[in-house]
């Protein structure tokens, strides 16, 4: 079996002295604590049921029971971090004091082995690469307690129980540690060359009990709390495609560090997400055999390429087992401005015509530089690109203003119009000749 300490969120809290690997475990006892559903019962003046339902039995938590022959004291004291540790002349961990206090929050992950005995043996399939059995694997993701037991101390074999009940809501996820060969979203169109892989999916939130057949071999048990190195999380970096200004409207995204081999991007424009296939890129690599002690995960990576219709801000998220990242991304050049057009002028005024191309965001600012007050266009519910238009094109949003004439003939030498996003950061400017 091996204990993984976890925080008070029911994360695993990898590091110095978080894992232990045994093989001293004798017996595991899970009993479901259930909340009997109310019965409702009715009855009609001549006694015989008008009404007759029940509610749904519901399970509380798993109540556990841990026997074990050989006790490791750094793997009691990540079940029970109250307790305080004896440390011997070395600097080890040798015993504990018990405390009559326990935490309510700070817990354990329990994963147990079994060697199982499957219809098919899947060690007999040459076809399959890196299978070293079958073992039936169980997982309480988050376990509060770690209570003792009666104490029988006598001249005979000595066991040691632990009690304890699991909790929902753990954080566990996918879990810091392969527990299965998988070659679903690897790449590969057989299973000659599984990975080693997380859970398929994060454990829900309702979920207190994981349990399914294996063939990927434990890991094997070790003396003492190993350490575990926490990896680092998951990145997601955005490039845009084309300098700024470019009517490029493409993306990548750059995931690194990922603990699962496949991921999901959501572009943010209502597309829905896209499944990426990812490369092994490093830690213990592609690890059909996991030679790591403790099988910590290899990391994945690979990238992403979408081109949006429209230019505009979008949240881009990257989801990879329960691990997310969230990136907002300006996208294009959001705004741009052709020259201005004009109308036939009168004696005294003249109407200039204005395109604003490639407008994303809901509103923009014309400062048309005559004094005139700002204008505010809103652009049209579902449309991007293009508003407003030239003189002989005017468009469907046409955005016009009313130059008094100083001048005859065709303006020269007038206002610099300017037009700004929401965003004060993006504006453009076009000068009327």
């Amino acid at each position: 079996m091996r204990v993984t300490r976890l925080d008070s969120c029911g994360r695993p809290a990898l590091g110095p002295s978080s894992t232990v690997v045994s093989s001293g475990v004798v017996e595991v006892k899970c009993t479901p604590e259930v909340e009997t559903g109310d019965e409702i019962k009715v009855k009609a003046f001549d006694g015989s049921l008008c009404i007759s339902d029940k509610y749904c039995d519901q399970v509380k938590w798993w109540n556990t029971e841990i026997t074990m022959c050989a006790v490791d004291p750094d793997m009691v004291s990540i079940m029970n971090p109250t307790w305080q540790p004896v440390l011997g002349y070395d600097g080890t961990n040798i015993g504990w004091m018990d405390n009559t206090q326990y935490s309510c929050t700070v817990g354990f992950s329990l994963e147990v082995w079994m060697q199982a005995q499957a219809t098919n043996n899947a060690c007999s399939e040459p076809a399959y690469t890196g299978i070293s059995g079958n073992w039936w694997y169980y997982c309480l993701p988050w376990v509060l307690g770690g209570v003792p037991g009666d104490i029988d101390l006598k001249n005979d074999a000595v066991s040691f129980v632990y009690n304890g009940r699991t909790l929902p809501n753990s954080q566990w996820g996918v879990g810091p540690y392969p527990v299965l060969l998988q070659t679903v979203g690897t790449g590969g169109s057989t299973p000659t060359s599984p990975v080693c892989a997380p859970l398929p999916i994060p454990i829900p939130a309702t979920t207190q009990v994981v349990q399914f057949l294996t063939t990927m071999a434990p890991p094997t048990p070790m003396c003492g709390a190993q350490n575990t190195v926490a990896q680092a999380g998951m990145t997601a970096a955005v490039t845009v495609t084309g300098a700024p200004g470019s009517p490029t409207k493409a993306i990548t995204v750059t995931i690194a560090n990922a603990k699962t081999p496949t991921a999901t991007v959501d572009p943010g424009d209502g597309t829905g997400p896209q499944t990426v296939l990812l490369a092994s890129s490093g830690g213990s690599g592609n690890p059909a055999t996991c030679t790591n002690p403790m099988g910590q995960l290899p990391l994945y990576s690979g990238t992403f390429t979408y081109t949006y219709a429209c230019s505009g801000v979008y949240t881009i998220i990257a989801l990879a087992g329960a691990e997310t990242v969230p990136t907002v991304t300006r996208v294009g050049p959001f705004l741009s401005l052709a020259p201005v057009t004009w109308g036939t002028p009168t004696s005294s005024a003249v109407t200039g015509y204005l395109e604003i191309l490639n407008l994303k965001d809901p509103t923009a600012i014309i400062n048309w530089g005559d004094g005139s007050a700002l204008q505010s266009v809103n652009l049209p519910t579902g449309q991007c690109g293009t508003v407003g238009g030239t003189a002989t094109t005017p468009g469907p949003f046409p955005l016009t203003h009313v130059y008094a004439l100083p001048w005859t003939g065709t303006p020269s030498g007038g206002p610099t119009v300017t037009v700004s996003s929401q965003d004060p950061t993006v504006s453009e400017t076009t000068t009327i000749p």
